[in-house]
């Protein structure tokens, strides 16, 4: 958080998990000096999560979004293990800034899965059935096996850490020797000799990826370590990374395997590529009927601005005065 010219926001985020509030309670965790408030029913809320909001002071809207996610994440670390239940977030659903009397301020976030269906034709059948009776080496195997993983998985740290494996089995591993961390000379026992272990070699990687035309190399070996031992501190920076880097890592891997497999017609396209769900979001000024709150319990949904924003007459509506597009300033 920064106190520099700071405001107060309240931010609220979507969270896809089995739990559920006894007798619909809400319940409030301090974390620093931030509020995360977990409500068991809420409007923006289906049957397969819930919305926390995270107050805390920051000096724009954007960063405290991403100090309240980074905050949320430390109390569903705790809560998940607690109960015993998944919690991921998923979207944002708006933002507010304190304000005071009748006029406020807030952006609302919208969302829509969109399915990416793909029809198996003759010619992609014939190709699966020539690859099945062709003898397929361990690394290719394997790197199928992954690969496929990361296209199941939910969340942005097992696909990235999925398709990273499929590119260490595509490299292959190395004998190398154990040498003394200080001298660097080869470690050797008198009974059985120098010792050796086999590992995938960082300049091998980074060969591979340079190869299929990877740019920002040092930063995904920079994240690669720490995230397979559990170090990694999963902030704003890295998922930024991650997010930008999947597609590319995964067309290599696609493109290396299609190579490899002689595979003329598998779809070129990778989903980490594809179109994905749409997400959209309003700048919002609006009426609330409790001038007091400090975030009015009644600022507008992403279904009450987008009714507004597809009205024809938008003179005199009972609530939002205007919307607009765009990062909000405040």
């Amino acid at each position: 958080m920064n106190s520099r010219g700071a405001h107060e926001y309240q931010v609220e985020f979507y969270i896809r998990s089995d739990l559920k509030s006894h007798r619909d309670q809400s319940f409030t965790f301090a974390i620093n000096d931030a509020q995360v408030t977990i409500l068991s029913a809420s409007s923006d809320a289906d049957s397969e999560g819930f919305v926390a909001q995270v107050a805390l002071s920051d000096s724009s809207a954007l960063q405290a979004q991403q100090g309240a996610h980074d905050i949320l994440t430390k109390v569903l670390d705790i809560l998940c293990y607690e109960m015993g239940v998944p919690g991921l977030i998923t979207r944002n659903v708006r933002t507010q800034i304190e304000d005071a009397g009748e006029v406020r301020r807030c952006v609302v976030y919208g969302y829509e899965h969109r399915n990416r269906h793909r029809f198996l034709m003759k010619p992609q059948a014939d190709e699966i059935s020539r690859i099945l009776l062709t003898p397929l080496n361990k690394s290719v195997q394997r790197a199928l096996y992954w690969l496929r993983w990361s296209y199941c998985a939910r969340t942005l740290p097992e696909a990235f850490l999925f398709v990273w494996m499929a590119i260490e089995r595509l490299v292959g591993e190395e004998k190398r020797q154990s040498l003394c961390p200080k001298c660097k000379k080869p470690m050797k026992c008198e009974d059985h000799g120098e010792n050796s272990f086999s590992s995938v070699s960082r300049d091998r990687i980074r060969e591979f990826l340079e190869r299929h035309q990877m740019r920002n190399i040092k930063s995904l070996l920079k994240i690669r370590d720490p995230l397979v031992h559990g170090s990694l501190a999963h902030n704003f920076a890295h998922r930024v990374i991650m997010r930008g880097e999947l597609p590319k890592l995964s067309k290599a891997v696609e493109d290396e395997l299609r190579m490899r497999l002689a595979a003329t017609f598998a779809v070129g396209v990778s989903p980490f590529s594809a179109p994905g769900d749409f997400h959209t979001s309003f700048q919002c000024e609006y009426r609330t009927s409790f001038p007091n709150q400090r975030f009015p319990s009644d600022c507008p949904s992403f279904a009450e601005a987008d009714r507004y924003f597809k009205m024809s007459d938008k003179r005199n509506h009972s609530k939002i005065i205007a919307i607009s597009s765009g990062l909000p300033a405040w």
